[in-house]
């Protein structure tokens, strides 16, 4: 895991807004690609290009993460 810049941009700064603690996961491809990538928030992001493993992945992290975090 590593720190990026401030993103207040992201789908996370509403929970943040409203006095909501958020964290905003993004990847490396992403950042490096945010201008000529066409998947996120059009049409062609649907969750028929969602790997199910991944999410298993990432929820168990974060699990992982904030229970760290928390102690």
């Amino acid at each position: 895991m590593t720190h990026g810049s401030q993103w207040v941009q992201g789908d996370h700064s509403i929970f943040i807004q409203n006095g909501c603690p958020a964290l905003a996961l993004s990847s490396d491809w992403l950042i490096e690609h945010l201008d000529t990538h066409r998947i996120t928030h059009s049409s062609e992001d649907n969750p028929d290009i969602v790997e199910p493993g991944k999410c298993v992945e990432i929820a168990e992290a974060l699990t992982e993460l904030i229970t760290e975090l928390d102690a």
